[in-house]
């Protein structure tokens, strides 16, 4: 028989607050769930749903556990474990359960679970010879009741620190917030801070303080409210970027905001409600917030506007929240936070509008901007979405000063879009149009490398004597301007501050024969010197490989083999320390007397230490333990233990 579940939902509003109920089954939700952790006491989290986090949202809570491990950590509701994963990375050891409301809770970073289930898991791992393992119990096997002990809490996987990730997902897998659910052991009577303000224009013809491009601006701060007191001048189509964040009582740990509104005038332009989201909107986060400046300065600013590639559902279907200023008025700006306890700040600031027509004077003389040194180099460029930024430098810059663009063997004269600080004059070129080979201003010229103009949303290849890549439909959030650069190993596409939705294939080929394939791959250069591995199938004297991230690549040979040390051995344990660099360990394996020893593998640490099946028989006789690299090199610890 079908469960009768009778939901009413009404979420808390930017305009106003309301109460959230849920009644499931004769429970409210306020009592369906129990707090997985040290219930009924006061909680602290380091984390929330919706959290901006490097290439996705955090799902589900993170929950401190006092710098320890061991907590005991509870079955939220009844239901059963319908799947176990043990992992080096990720969510490390993790239990799934399933409820009769048709939701399932998820347990992450745990130590291991209580000790019935924890034998099995054990077992299968023992009958398959393998560390990591992905398990799937049959229905009911693994039952608890709301309250009983499920596992306990740890720092395995990605975690960096110890802690509980605890999520609750509905009948469709979606990640819902579980401060929702109202525990009483999360107390939050603080409003969110509001950080930092940016504008952003969004059409080539539109200007903020008669420039193109994204500026920053100063605020105030007045307990919950916050003001920018700068004069602001715009014209066209601007968008507003805020960082923000929320805080709780208790420790003072920044955390996400899941609300935020915008007003232009009074009348809403803007709506943002993250209450839940799927794992295939993850990515989007990278279209969301202001992705170069996160890479370049560590600010997690966060779009209060749509741009194309952005598909997170939790937009209200008002608009794409640009700012539009078509008149020379003064415009109010009201931008509103808010946590899930209904705490929220407000941002208020004010935008003067321009003619829209700009007479072509200095900038710095119109808007009284505050004079800057004279940079060094005569060209600098910068790509703001479909528009190449073009600033010349030069003693006396005039607005008569034109520009020729080559562009496929063709000349087009393009004239300066204003004059800056008196040194600078500025040109913008639609890249849409053409991609442009170089730029001669006055007697000095600039090359460019665009290589190709690659669309979103189709499948892709490009080739060339360099390389290949092949872009499926899901690769790319917008259209790309493909730069490639190459010397000798070394391959740069496009740089590090390019956004990826998702893989693509890449197929290197070297100036010159690779002797030792076997022991060569791609790597990802992380700096200047340090690489991390890529992998990579050779075909020829040709490697392909996949990767998340554009950027700068290379062509390693790795002969260096991974370093043991044997930190302890006896009957009762077994303890190593392994390192490898740079291509990192693949496969490891331990064995007593030709017998298969279960080696768990804490990759934070580089360390491992051994559980026994029965605890009952000793280790003893010849010890074996052998580490891989990726590259294939291998290093045997041999030892006896009596």
């Amino acid at each position: 028989m079908m469960q009768l579940v009778v939901r009413l939902f009404v979420r808390y509003s930017l305009t106003g607050v309301f109460i959230v109920f849920t009644a499931i089954n004769g429970f409210s939700q306020n009592d369906y769930y129990m707090f997985p952790i040290k219930p009924l006491k006061q909680n602290y989290l380091t984390g929330t749903m919706g959290e901006l986090r490097p290439n996705h949202f955090h799902a589900g809570i993170d929950i401190k556990t006092d710098f320890k491990e061991g907590l005991p950590v509870y079955a939220s509701a009844d239901g059963y474990v319908y799947k176990v994963v043990i992992s080096t990375k990720g969510y490390g050891y993790v239990a799934y359960m399933k409820h009769s409301n048709g939701h399932s809770t998820v347990y992450a970073h745990l130590k291991q679970t209580e000790p019935v289930l924890w034998e099995w898991i054990k077992q299968q791992q023992y009958a398959e010879q393998t560390f990591e393992i992905e398990l799937y119990p049959s229905e009911n096997q693994f039952y608890y009741k709301k309250g009983d002990i499920l596992a306990y809490s740890g720092n395995t996987g990605s975690s960096g620190g110890p802690h509980l990730h605890f999520e609750i997902r509905d009948e469709k897998g979606r990640y819902l917030n579980p401060l929702q659910f109202n525990f009483g052991e999360i107390k939050d009577t603080k409003p969110p801070i509001i950080t930092r303000l940016a504008l952003r224009t969004l059409s080539p013809n539109s200007r903020i303080n008669g420039q193109f491009g994204r500026f920053e601006f100063k605020l105030k701060r007045l307990k919950n409210r916050y003001v920018s007191e700068e004069v602001i001048h715009a014209i066209g189509e601007i968008g507003l970027e805020i960082v923000t964040y929320d805080l709780m009582d208790g420790p003072t740990n920044l955390q996400g905001v899941n609300y935020i509104s915008v007003k232009q005038n009074n009348k809403m332009i803007f709506d943002f409600a993250l209450e839940k989201f799927e794992h295939e909107e993850t990515p989007c986060i990278n279209r969301m917030i202001d992705y170069e400046t996160l890479k370049k300065k560590g600010n997690w600013f966060q779009k209060c506007y749509v741009v194309d590639g952005n598909n997170i559902k939790s937009y209200n279907n008002i608009g794409n929240g640009s700012i539009i200023i078509n008149d020379n008025l003064k415009h109010e700006i009201i931008a509103k936070v808010a946590d899930a306890y209904g705490n929220n700040s407000t941002l208020t600031f004010n935008i003067f509008g321009e003619p829209k027509k700009p007479d072509q004077v200095s900038v710095s003389n119109k808007f009284n901007l505050k004079r800057i040194t004279k940079p060094k180099n005569k060209f600098s460029t910068q790509i703001f979405e479909n528009t190449l930024k073009i600033d010349f430098v030069d003693k006396a810059p005039n607005v008569n000063i034109l520009a020729e663009v080559f562009s496929k063997g063709k000349s087009n004269t393009v004239h300066p879009a204003y004059v800056l600080n008196d040194f600078t004059t500025v040109y913008l070129w639609d890249l849409t149009k053409s991609l442009p080979d170089s730029i001669k201003v006055c007697d000095f010229v600039q090359d460019f490398w665009f290589n190709a103009l690659i669309p979103c949303q189709k499948e892709v290849k490009y080739e060339s004597k360099l390389l290949d890549i092949n872009f499926s439909a899901k690769s790319l959030f917008d259209t790309l301007f493909l730069k490639i650069y190459q010397k000798d190993l070394d391959y740069e596409i496009n740089d590090f501050l390019l956004p990826l939705q998702s893989e693509i294939d890449i197929t290197l080929k070297p100036p010159f024969e690779i002797n030792d394939k076997e022991h060569s791959s791609a790597y990802t250069y992380l700096g200047r010197k340090t690489i991390k591995y890529a992998g990579g199938i050779w075909k020829g004297n040709d490697l392909y490989f996949k990767s998340k991230y554009p950027g700068k690549f290379t062509i390693a040979t790795d002969l260096t083999k991974p370093v043991i040390k044997c930190v302890k051995k006896n009957k009762h344990s077994l303890q190593f320390k392994a390192y490898d660099y740079p291509s990192g360990i693949k496969e490891f394996n331990c064995t007593v007397e030709g017998k298969w020893v279960l080696l768990h593998y804490d990759y934070k640490r580089n360390y491992f230490f051994s559980e026994k099946l029965d605890n009952s028989i000793p280790f003893k006789g010849e010890l074996k333990f052998v580490v891989k690299d990726n590259a294939g090199n291998e290093s045997i610890y041999l030892g006896n233990i009596k």
